[in-house]
């Protein structure tokens, strides 16, 4: 076996490994709850974090256009390890693929919102969420956007500071991305898209959090390059440097 051939079987390995590790921890938390929510059997159907993404992209109106590499990069996952889940989502009629594009399955859609309902009743009650992940360097996008007008305009008129021209990457492992996905629920603060030299950029959902004694913003960008393990931070300062974060160091974030 090749180099390159070598390093796929072990990233699908590791895949295995971690999903496995995550699924323990999730049911592990859940369970907590489950004895004035009944969750037990809701748990052992959860939906996968694929049909979360296609959901996110309302694949369960419509077929979503997209190929594999790219749902692979949205996800953060190994292209190989993906194809395998959806022959098994297909397989177990969850979703349909055709040459118009993935679309959800009645089956899928019908335990999501069960499961949604369970976790909404679960979740209302905790009014934080803790989520832990390590510094890692972007790769100086966040800098060239949040220098343009379009986005620095609304975040002084919603948060009243001049955002710094760059952000803090913020990297979560698989076990902090479901609490991610939970933030998403909440109803953040919009930026609006624009036009910046005929190109039209997107929009981005925000949330306060605090981390290190101070406050920050995280942004959700409607077109990123970074898949759901990676939260963005923007603030008046460099974090980077106030604080002298490096890269691999862990910080938590708190949203209230």
């Amino acid at each position: 076996m090749d180099h390159v051939g070598a390093i796929f079987v072990a990233s699908d390995a590791v895949s295995v490994i971690i999903k496995s590790a995550v699924v323990h921890i999730l049911i592990g938390i859940f369970l907590a709850l489950a004895h004035y929510l009944n969750l037990r059997a809701k748990i052992a159907a959860m939906i996968s974090e694929i049909e979360l993404f296609l959901l996110s992209r309302k694949a369960a109106n419509s077929p979503l256009r997209v190929t594999t590499s790219e749902l692979a990069a949205s996800l953060g996952m190994p292209q190989q390890t993906l194809s395998r889940h959806l022959l098994e989502l297909e397989a177990e009629g969850r979703i349909n693929r055709s040459k118009e594009g993935i679309i959800l399955l009645p089956k899928s859609v019908r335990e999501a919102l069960s499961l949604k309902g369970s976790l909404d009743a679960a979740f209302s009650k905790l009014s934080q969420i803790e989520i832990s992940g390590e510094i890692v360097s972007g790769i100086g996008e966040g800098k060239y956007y949040m220098s343009l007008e379009g986005y620095k305009k609304q975040v002084k008129k919603l948060y009243g500071f001049e955002p710094y021209p760059g952000t803090l990457n913020v990297k979560l492992p698989p076990e902090e991305v479901q609490k991610r996905l939970l933030l998403r629920e909440r109803q953040g603060k919009y930026m609006k898209g624009f036009l910046h030299r005929r190109k039209k950029l997107g929009g981005l959902i925000s949330y306060v959090c605090h981390f290190n004694g101070t406050s920050a913003v995280a942004i959700f960008p409607e077109k990123s390059q970074h898949g759901l393990n990676v939260i963005e931070l923007i603030g008046p300062i460099e974090y980077r440097r106030k604080f002298a974060l490096k890269d691999g160091e862990t910080v938590q974030l708190s949203f209230g």
